[in-house]
């Protein structure tokens, strides 16, 4: 047996620390390695949508990461380099209010760094750190098991000396970016195109400049685009520069002064009142739009930026990579705990393909508008279930089990073609599970709070919801989980508010709420109070939603192998 533990991450940006701390949270063992000595600085991709809002509450960083973040500000587009007076302004992410299926509607803006410093934080509560300065060389698959050496550096000075070592783990998930070498070691396939576009982005030090816009100069199709925008570090500002015919980002990003006065002659003028006191971190880069031909080879896996890249635009990059992470993660977690077959990793590829592509499309349409706008915002308006990934579903998914689908659906299960990004008002498996205020529990005091559906799910477990006041049909749903780990699914029963319950005693071995304030049947059932099982899964999404427990078993019995005696 190995003294290892089961999985090894490399790479430690979102979505790898996402993958680490899913299975962390699921009781799996798990190393996280970075070649890096020690944390990268900078912004990089600031965006969070509201759907990875959602995820990073299951995963518990979401209070301090609405703590620490700020919303998208208003945007500032001047006519001409120097002038502050003339300019257009804009919102280019109109503030929407919550709702209840939708607690988290609006983009939240947090540099990478600090959003990795929250998940790290988080992750060492589990009695995991990052393994800093330790580099995968070389991978090779035997046996049903990943032997990989690694070059350890003995110290975080870049003269340290290095060691070689060899490991051997159950999984290798590799989340180590667009030049990583856990791709190149599977040998896929990077597919996609450069764009037409060189960028430099990094931080800046600036004082004097306002913190409540979003400052923006030109246009990157014919000319030279500057954007400056606050972060959520006062005083702080990150900056991009892309164009056609911008080809002197590395140079710039070499010489501080240089890119000092790049910046004052192309955007922010040689005003007494504006100074940028420190370049923090610059570095240049060509666009491209690239995803591998498929998501992992036997048992080792890409994740993040290791099996797409995109443009810039739309900040779906990061947050795709979390939900590459998220999925691989519990998928591998249920295989390690031996609750479910192997061939469950299989439907990692066949879940996030078709998401991933997709994505590449809309943020390759939005680069186009971004690049063509004219300082207004037409092209830069960020709205709908596009962005915000709200809509991101695997309605056409191997492994859900629907039965409430329309003919049109059920004929479309190709992984090309299924709309991936967007929603549908008829709620299905393989969609994002809505959130539901309003319930109380039926044997809580009337003075307890009530509580949301998503603080009943967990990356650690499947959620089962029983839409139903009849003892009877409670009953014959949840002797179909009986026969599983207690452990791997929560029962609950959800109580219509004007509904007979007939429930005083709790002999159901399971939580009882009443939805008084009706979201959950309104998101859920869609139909007057008829029995309806709806299974989530560990990541949110609808795995299951069925009216017969003849379906219910189906779903169950294709996810898990292990029974209870």
């Amino acid at each position: 047996m190995s003294s290892y533990p089961k999985v090894l991450v490399v790479g430690c940006g979102p979505a790898g620390l996402a993958a680490a701390l899913t299975l962390a949270q699921n009781g799996v063992a798990v190393r996280i390695i970075e070649k890096d000595a020690s944390p990268r600085v900078g912004q990089r991709g600031a965006g969070i949508t509201p759907r990875s809002l959602e995820l990073f509450e299951a995963l518990g960083v979401l209070e301090e990461i609405q703590q620490k973040g700020r919303l998208v500000m208003p945007v500032r587009s001047y006519r001409s380099p120097g002038d502050m007076s003339d300019f257009k302004e804009f919102t280019m992410m109109p503030k929407e209010d919550p709702m209840p299926k939708y607690p988290y509607r609006n983009f939240i803006l947090l540099g990478q760094d600090g959003l990795d410093k929250v998940m790290r934080a988080k992750l060492s509560e589990y009695g995991c750190s990052v393994d800093y300065g330790t580099e995968l060389v070389s991978l090779e698959q035997k046996d049903d098991q990943v032997k990989v050496v690694l070059q350890v550096r003995n110290g975080i000075c870049p003269e340290a000396e290095t060691s070689r070592v060899e490991e051997v783990y159950e999984y290798v998930i590799g989340t180590d970016g667009a030049k990583g070498v856990v791709r190149k070691q599977l040998g896929l396939q990077f597919l996609g195109d450069n764009l037409e576009i060189g960028m430099a982005i990094g931080d800046l030090k600036i004082e004097g400049l306002s913190e409540e816009y979003w400052h923006m100069w030109g246009k990157m199709e014919d000319s030279l685009f500057v954007g400056i925008r606050a972060t959520e570090n006062p005083g702080v500002f990150n900056f991009m520069l892309g164009g056609s015919n911008f080809k002197s980002g590395k140079e710039l990003c070499q010489d501080h002064d240089l890119l000092r006065a790049f910046l004052k002659k192309h955007s922010l003028g040689d005003r007494e009142n504006i100074k940028i006191v420190e370049v923090i971190c610059a570095s240049s880069y060509t666009p491209t739009v690239r995803m591998v031909d498929v998501f992992g080879k036997n048992n080792v896996f890409v994740a993040g930026d290791a099996a797409h890249v995109h443009s810039p635009a739309g900040a779906q990059g990061m947050n795709t990579g979390l939900q590459d992470g998220f999925n691989i993660a519990w998928k591998m977690a249920m295989v390690c705990k031996g609750w479910a077959p192997k061939t469950l990793l299989e439907t990692y590829n066949e879940e996030r393909f078709p998401v991933v592509a997709q994505m590449l499309n809309i943020t390759s349409k939005l680069m186009k508008a971004m690049a063509t706008s004219s300082g207004d915002e037409s092209g830069w308006k960020r709205t709908g279930n596009g962005v915000n990934q709200l809509g991101v579903n695997y309605r056409w998914s191997s492994i859900v089990v629907n039965e409430r689908s329309k003919p049109s659906f059920e004929e479309n299960k190709e992984p090309s073609k299924p709309d991936s990004y967007s929603e549908n008002n008829f709620l299905r498996a393989g969609d994002r599970a809505p959130d539901a205020p309003g319930l109380r529990s039926l044997f809580a005091d009337r003075n307890v709070a009530m509580t949301r559906l998503f603080t009943l799910f967990s990356p650690a477990r499947h959620t089962l919801l029983v839409f139903s006041s009849s003892p009877g049909n409670i009953r014959r749903v949840l002797d179909i989980i009986r026969q599983y780990p207690s452990e791997a699914i929560k029962a609950v029963v959800i109580a219509p508010s004007d509904a007979e319950v007939e429930m005083s005693s709790r002999s159901y071995a399971c939580d009882v709420y009443v939805d008084f304030d009706g979201h959950a049947y309104d998101a859920y059932t869609q139909t007057e109070y008829k029995a309806v099982a709806v299974v989530v899964r560990p990541d949110g999404f609808i795995g299951a939603i069925v009216e017969t427990v003849e379906r219910l078993a189906e779903y169950f019995s294709g996810m898990f192998v292990v029974k209870n005696v």
